[in-house]
């Protein structure tokens, strides 16, 4: 999994540059202005996808006290958010 992420992260990185943009989509706001069912069917592709645990992405993207997204779940997270693989 986490080779598979480190490649999704340079792969994302490199497309990223040649596209000019370096803006970042904030994880936990994007994740608050979901509706129910959006957040469920978010949770489910990253729990599938990624083999990250619901409860605990949700508890950290809901800003829940002694919970911080680490990076490699923040990038991850980002590039499924801005590619939209999630909707897919």
């Amino acid at each position: 999994m986490f080779i598979f992420v480190a490649k999704l992260t340079i792969t994302f990185d490199v497309n990223k540059r040649k596209m000019g943009k370096s803006e970042n989509v904030n994880p936990m706001v994007y994740y608050q202005n979901l509706s129910k069912k959006e957040k469920s069917q978010f949770l489910l592709y990253l729990s599938t996808r990624y083999g990250m645990k619901a409860n605990t992405i949700s508890r950290k993207l809901a800003k829940k006290p002694n919970s911080k997204l680490n990076k490699l779940e923040e990038v991850t997270i980002q590039a499924v958010i801005e590619e939209s693989l999630w909707k897919r």
